[in-house]
């Protein structure tokens, strides 16, 4: 444009100078003249510039779709090259990757910082020790994918589908996984603290050894997954799906598992200190040899569980209910079992909470009844609402059904 705007600058002076050597002959027309050729000029210059950048835009766009085809490539050099172009361009971040089919992709040490793949299909696609630190990858489809030794810093992974994903080694630390879908996934040795995990479904999956530490997985299924050796301290598991998994030497310290179901779970030697199981279900678990050192059970289910060589001390089951537990040789010093239910618990060589050794068939009230705190003046309806939530109470110890009276 300024070149234009030079010529007819050029243009008009050198016919000004011809009129004024030409002894100034008709002025007037060379003006017009000249004004005319300049609007013409500047007309052509405009439809021009117009052309080019129509231009230059079509050329983009196939380039951007060479490029996304280029990244869906199988052989890795070319899938880089594309990576590397887009970035240089500045379209890893603008959208244009969206809801694109990638499967097959070999993106292994692809660096996609920041990426925006949002709902992109990524189906048996190689990220293995690839860059994805705070990319979008909300609602992709990613079954599959290899993420081994991948870093995931802070990626938005949520309602994502993970079916059978490989995380071995993987960092993702703060990424948000809320909702995704990580049935038999495999995150062994991968570091998921501070996650977002809520409603995630890792049924089935591998987290052997991960660390797991301050996440959050409130709602998430569990169910089978293998955990063994995790690392869940201070993590928030309220109202988990945790039935028949597997927690062997599991570290759940100060964890917060109220409501959770780990019914049939196995924690053998496990560590869960001041844990938090207020109103937890671990009917019939294994936590042969488990350390519960100041944990909250109260009103949790602990039925036919088996707690042989358990450290409960200080522990608090107030309420909780271990009719049929194997308690043999638990140590329950200043543990709080009042109105818990013992009904054929076993209690061989167990240390009760006065430090002494279970007697056989000794009196357990004393454990049972004592610190109730004074019942306060009732009115009649109180006092039949007492004794209806009493008849409830009895009929749960002794595992029946009760039977509410008609007209209740």
């Amino acid at each position: 444009m300024i070149g234009l705007a030079l010529i007819i600058y050029l243009f008009y002076g050198t016919t000004r100078i011809f009129a004024d050597f030409l002894g100034g002959v008709q002025p007037l027309i060379f003006d017009g003249f000249v004004r005319q050729i300049a609007r013409e000029l500047v007309r052509f210059g405009v439809t021009v510039i117009v052309v080019d950048i129509l231009i230059r835009q079509y050329y983009k766009k196939q380039k951007i779709v060479e490029l996304r085809t280029q990244l869906g490539s199988s052989i890795n050099l070319l899938a880089l090259e594309a990576v590397n172009k887009l970035r240089k361009n500045g379209d890893l971040h603008t959208g244009v990757l969206q809801g694109l089919d990638f499967s097959n992709a070999d993106l292994h040490n692809a660096d996609l910082t920041g990426a925006d793949v949002v709902a992109a299909i990524f189906t048996n696609a190689n990220f293995e020790n690839a860059i994805l630190a705070q990319a979008q990858l909300n609602r992709a489809t990613l079954e599959q994918a290899q993420f081994s030794n991948a870093t995931l810093c802070e990626t938005n992974l949520s309602e994502a589908y993970l079916q059978q994903a490989k995380f071995d080694g993987a960092n993702l630390e703060g990424a948000d996984l809320s909702g995704a879908y990580l049935q038999d996934a495999e995150l062994r040795g991968a570091n998921l603290k501070n996650t977002n995990l809520n409603r995630a479904n890792l049924e089935g999956a591998n987290l052997e050894d991960a660390d797991l530490s301050g996440a959050k997985l409130e709602g998430a299924i569990l169910t089978g997954a293998y955990m063994n050796q995790v690392n869940l301290t201070g993590a928030t598991l309220a109202g988990a799906h945790m039935n028949r998994v597997y927690l062997n030497g599991a570290n759940l310290s100060q964890a917060f598992l109220n409501n959770a179901n780990l019914n049939r779970g196995v924690l053998i030697q496990g560590i869960a200190d001041q844990a938090q199981f207020e109103g937890a279900q671990l009917n019939g678990s294994l936590l042969f040899g488990a350390a519960f050192t100041s944990a909250n059970f109260e009103n949790a289910e602990l039925v036919g569980a088996m707690m042989e060589g358990c450290l409960l001390e200080q522990a608090n089951f107030r309420r909780a209910r271990l009719s049929r537990a194997n308690l043999n040789d638990a140590n329950l010093t200043d543990a709080v079992l009042v109105h818990a239910n013992l009904k054929d618990a076993s209690l061989q060589r167990t240390i009760m909470p006065d430090g002494e050794p279970y007697a056989t068939n000794g009196d357990l009230s004393k454990f049972i009844r004592k610190n109730l705190p004074p019942e306060p003046a009732k009115s009649p309806q109180d006092l039949i609402s007492h004794r209806l939530e009493m008849i409830t109470q009895e009929a749960k110890d002794l595992d029946l059904d009760p039977e509410v009276p008609p007209g209740n």
